[in-house]
C-alpha cells in the first residue's frame, strides 16, 4: 500500500527505535503509541464511522494528529509491523459489560496476535480502558504489566478470554476473542455499530500515561486506573473539564477543543458509574 510512510508513522508516535522484527521494537512501538495516540470516537458523533481504509487512517492519524479506535490504531499499527517483518493476524474480540454482566453481541474490538521467532504475541493499543497495551506472549499464562495481572484462559466453548486483576483481586473477564481473521463485512458491521453505539452518541476519550496510569473521559464521568486502582468522579461543572481533558488530550488541542464542545452540549442524563472495562 503506497502512501504510507513508516518513519512518518514513528515520529506521529515518538518512537526512535530502530525498526526491526524484534521484542525491543515491539515493545518499544507499543509503549509509545499508547503514550502518543489517545483512544477517541470525538468524529463519531458527527456522523463519521470509523476507517476501514488504511490510507485514510494514515492521514487521520499521522498526518492530521488525531487519536481512533481499536478498527482503526490496531490495524494501522499491524500494518505497520507486517512491513518491519513480524507476522501479524487480526483477531476480533467480544468484550466484557460490568454494567450488563454479559458480553457484547458483536466482536467490536479488534487485537492483533504478532508473531514473532515462533512465539505469538497479545498486542492491543487502542482499548479505552486498561488493557495489555504490553506485549503478551499467547504460549503464558500469565503476565504483569505496571501493577495489572492478566490472564488467559478458555470459557466453557473452549474460545480464548484474556482477563485483567490485580494481586489482591481475582482476575475477571475483558476481552472473549472470538474470531480470527475477520472480514471485511465484519469490519463493516463493526463500523456501522460504532456509528450508532456510544461511540456515536457520547464524549469518549481515553490516554495511558507515563507512570503505567490510566484516565478515560466517557460522558460527564472521568474514570482513572493507576496501582491497580480504579476510581471515578462526576465531573460537575466546566471548570473541572481543562484539567480533566488535559490528562487525556495534552498535545492535540484541536481535539480538546472538540471535546469542550461535547461535554458541554451532552444530554443531560447521567452516565454509568462503573468502569466501562
Amino acid at each position: 500500500m503506497t502512501g504510507l510512510a513508516l518513519d512518518g508513522y514513528l515520529r506521529r508516535l515518538g518512537c526512535t527505535a530502530r525498526p526491526a522484527p524484534t521484542l525491543p521494537f515491539l515493545k518499544a512501538v507499543c509503549r509509545a503509541h499508547v503514550l502518543a495516540v489517545p483512544f477517541e470516537t470525538l468524529d463519531f458523533t458527527r456522523g463519521a464511522r470509523p476507517g476501514l481504509d488504511l490510507y485514510d487512517v494514515y492521514v487521520k492519524v499521522v498526518e492530521r494528529g488525531r487519536g481512533g479506535c481499536s478498527l482503526e490504531l490496531n490495524r494501522l499499527l499491524g500494518h505497520f509491523l507486517v512491513r518491519v517483518g513480524f507476522g501479524v493476524r487480526y483477531v476480533s474480540a467480544q468484550v466484557w459489560q460490568p454494567d450488563l454482566r454479559a458480553w457484547s453481541e458483536l466482536a467490536e474490538h479488534v487485537v492483533l496476535h504478532v508473531s514473532l521467532d515462533g512465539r505469538a504475541y497479545f498486542v492491543d493499543v487502542a482499548h479505552f480502558g486498561v488493557t495489555s497495551h504490553t506485549p503478551f506472549a499467547l504460549d503464558a499464562s500469565r503476565h504483569w504489566q505496571d501493577d495489572w495481572l492478566f490472564t488467559r484462559s478458555r470459557d466453557d466453548d473452549g474460545v480464548p478470554v484474556l482477563l485483567r486483576g490485580t494481586q489482591d483481586t481475582a482476575p475477571r473477564p475483558l476481552f472473549r476473542l472470538v474470531l480470527p481473521s475477520p472480514t471485511r463485512e465484519h469490519h463493516e458491521r463493526v463500523a456501522d455499530h460504532h456509528a450508532r453505539s456510544e461511540f456515536g452518541r457520547s464524549l469518549l476519550c481515553g490516554r495511558t500515561h507515563p507512570d503505567g496510569g490510566h484516565t478515560l473521559v466517557r460522558g460527564d464521568r472521568v474514570f482513572r486506573s493507576r496501582d491497580g486502582v480504579q476510581t471515578s468522579a462526576r465531573i460537575t461543572s466546566g471548570s473541572q473539564l481543562p484539567a480533566v481533558l488535559d490528562e487525556v488530550l495534552h498535545g492535540h488541542p484541536q481535539l480538546v477543543q472538540r471535546a469542550r464542545f461535547l461535554w458541554h452540549t451532552r444530554p443531560v442524563r447521567e452516565s454509568p458509574p462503573g468502569p466501562p472495562g
